[in-house]
């Protein structure tokens, strides 16, 4: 499938994503993915942290799911990330399915 070994070794190995979605079609978005699977309808998703969302408040404003096919282009940043951000559940109801988690 589409973009699923490349998202497995970027969970796998602690590295960014830079990824091009259809719903912002104008800059990437560099994402730390820390969980890869199916969601409760059967689409592929990609949980991960927005690397542009910086906030000092503590807030985990920077989690998302992305649906793998509405990634146009995905490529391995080639830098690593320090590991599963705050608020990072291995249990998240929102992929039953997991194919790959940190």
């Amino acid at each position: 499938m589409k973009w699923d070994e490349e998202i497995k070794e970027a969970i796998r190995h602690q590295t960014i994503l830079r990824i091009h979605y259809l719903s912002t079609k104008s800059a990437p978005l560099d994402l730390e993915p820390h969980a890869y699977g199916l969601d409760s309808r059967g689409d592929r998703v990609l949980l991960a942290w927005d690397r542009a969302v910086q906030r000092d408040d503590g807030f985990d404003d920077g989690w998302d799911i992305y649906r793998v096919d509405e990634i146009v282009l995905l490529s391995v940043a080639g830098h690593a990330f320090g590991g599963a951000r705050r608020g990072y559940r291995h249990d998240t109801r929102d992929i039953p399915t997991i194919y790959a988690q940190l």
